[in-house]
């Protein structure tokens, strides 16, 4: 059985545990139609709601970068202020599943809250640009990353910058993931009110490929493990934050959001050229 990406003995729990989106249910609720490239691996029965898992209510001023994407006013994953007009976010977030590419009008940005649901101010978007190499087809969950540009600057909330190639790989360190996802992978979870945060160690990637031994690691991919913590549902697209630098995009992991296999997060120095190319930052 393949497994599917976002955050399981390896043999046994392998088996009951699936590859999945940590934002899948989310996702199809808001009625976007979006598919992964291998939804079929992902196990709809534990995609519940979301929320990180094994953290506790983070205090906005440590992370006003963290942002929440809704549709229709709700939350659906979390995205990265990374200039004054741009947001990163996972590809997965705004896939319409089909050849269609997302319309901006269906999505909004709110800011400078801990509370995804009051607060804060709320911003249109402008464009939204996928990564031309997501959803190619190979199921290694390669390229899930995408651009999103407001309408207006943003004022008063302070941007977070990018880790580039120079900064290393950051495996060995403790970082800092934060969402309103699942706190727990139960069906019946829902999400968090309150942003949570929670610490991480970050892995290698031969590791962490030894550990997710039925999925490809690529270089352009981060994991990250902590017993008994993880990202989870409602946690797609938000940030790893190492050394105040931004790390990682929430990508997938497993299922039942058990911290006992590490989540995966698109590895943003890789795209780096990338987002100068696209948003010129």
């Amino acid at each position: 059985m393949k497994v599917f990406v976002a955050l399981c003995l390896l043999s046994v729990a392998m088996a009951k545990q699936q590859v999945a989106f940590p934002s899948a249910d989310l996702i199809k609720r808001s009625r976007l139609g979006i598919q992964h490239p291998s939804q079929r691996l992902i196990d709809e029965a534990h995609a519940g709601e979301s929320r990180i898992v094994g953290g506790s209510s983070a205090d906005f001023n440590d992370h006003p970068h963290q942002a929440s994407l809704q549709r229709s006013g709700s939350h659906i994953c979390g995205a990265s202020l990374v200039s004054a007009k741009w947001l990163i976010t996972a590809a997965h977030c705004v896939d319409t599943g089909t050849s269609s590419p997302p319309n901006p009008a269906d999505f909004t940005i709110k800011l400078g809250t801990n509370q995804h649901a009051s607060g804060g101010t709320i911003y249109t978007v402008k464009k939204i640009i996928m990564h031309d190499g997501y959803n190619d087809g190979s199921g290694t969950y390669a390229n899930d990353i995408a651009l999103i540009e407001l309408n207006n600057f943003v004022q008063g909330v302070s941007s977070i910058a990018m880790a580039s190639s120079s900064d290393g790989d950051f495996a060995g360190q403790t970082c800092v993931i934060t969402g309103w996802g699942k706190t727990s992978g139960a069906w019946w979870a829902g999400l968090s009110p309150s942003l949570q945060e929670v610490e991480m160690t970050v892995i290698s990637n031969n590791n962490c490929g030894n550990q997710w031994s039925s999925q490809t690691i690529l270089g352009s991919h981060v994991c990250i493990f902590q017993s008994d913590k993880s990202a989870c549902n409602g946690d797609s697209g938000g940030p790893l934050v190492c050394n105040n630098k931004l790390v990682g995009a929430t990508s997938w992991g497993s299922s039942t959001c058990s911290g006992t296999l590490p989540s995966v997060y698109t590895r943003i120095s890789s795209f780096r050229s990338w987002i100068q190319q696209q948003a010129g930052i």
